[in-house]
């Protein structure tokens, strides 16, 4: 996921915002709401009813996931 080809080190528990996904997976945030929308995407944390974050871990585990279905 990086520039050299080394993996991506999640930080376990560290909750991130619609931006930072955007900006981890290089989509819009729109995008990613487009996939959470039709059920494509790692489901989020609510902390307060409106306010979403997602598990660093699970980004990086739900990229992996897509990344070897595609080497099948």
């Amino acid at each position: 996921m990086s520039q050299n080809n080394e993996s991506f080190k999640a930080h376990p528990g560290c909750l991130i915002t619609i931006d930072q996904v955007a900006g981890l997976l290089h989509l819009s945030p729109r995008t990613v709401r487009r996939y959470l929308q039709v059920g494509n995407f790692v489901s989020p944390v609510y902390l307060n009813g409106r306010t979403l974050r997602w598990r660093e871990v699970d980004i990086v585990r739900w990229v992996e996931s897509r990344c070897s279905q595609s080497d099948l």
